[in-house]
């Protein structure tokens, strides 16, 4: 679906609009999409989105749209075989108490930014023990211990054989007392045992392919400075 058509799913409260077709009369929010330059690179495009959005009902308008800010900011859709992640800033008031026909109206923006890219599989959501968690990075490294061996007596030439294995996945995330935060921190008191396991469930974006593993953590770290919210990063392995 286009992106148009992707914000008139999500905010029907409003009427949604490029800018080259639209009229206002001040009776409901509308909400305008104007493309700005963008950059091309190979296999994706980085496009520039501005949305300008037109109400009388200043307030509320800006709740909704923090709302949707937040619950859509770093997330991800698909059109076709397009893979589209968004980002997006908080709504700016710009103009106040314009006139539209008998009504006054308000203007807000929010900038937006939209990666567009071709048939790409993501790690789009993380459940660790049955509860999601919004992740800022996600690594998932399988390696293997290589078995070299000489396949004659003068040793030049050898055959590898693959005989272990094992599966790492790294996650980054806000710190917070959660369901996992308090599991992490009883391990650490020692409460609980080191050897306790975790359920990691992987949603990849093409199709919602789901990858299950039981893991065990090997390493946690939280990360805390005055500038910043702490970020937790867990390793587990399998």
């Amino acid at each position: 679906m286009s992106y148009l058509n992707y914000l008139k799913s999500i905010l029907s409260w409003a009427e949604i609009t490029n800018e080259l077709n639209y009229q206002y009369d001040g009776d409901q929010p509308i909400i305008i999409i104007r493309e700005l330059q963008g950059s091309i690179f190979e296999g994706s495009v980085v496009q520039p989105v501005q949305l300008e959005i037109q109400t009388s009902e200043m307030e509320e308008t800006r709740t909704l749209l923090n709302a949707f800010v937040l619950a859509y900011n770093n997330t991800s859709y698909t059109d076709d075989l397009d893979y589209i992640k968004q980002f997006y800033t908080t709504p700016m008031v710009i103009a106040n108490f314009e006139t539209i026909g008998s009504n006054y109206s308000s203007r807000l923006l929010i900038s937006a930014t939209l990666i567009i890219s071709k048939n790409v599989s993501s790690i789009k959501r993380v459940l660790i023990d049955g509860e999601e968690y919004i992740t800022s990075q996600r690594n998932l490294i399988y390696a293997t211990v290589p078995d070299n061996q000489a396949t004659n007596m003068d040793g030049k030439i050898n055959t590898t054989q693959v005989r272990n294995a094992n599966l790492k996945f790294t996650c980054s995330m806000i710190s917070r007392a959660d369901t996992l935060g308090n599991k992490i921190r009883l391990i650490r008191e020692g409460t609980v045992g080191i050897n306790n396991s975790f359920t990691i469930k992987l949603i990849h974006s093409d199709n919602d392919y789901v990858e299950t593993h039981t893991m065990k953590m090997i390493s946690h770290t939280v990360n805390d400075n005055n500038a910043n919210l702490p970020v937790l990063t867990v390793e587990f392995i399998k």
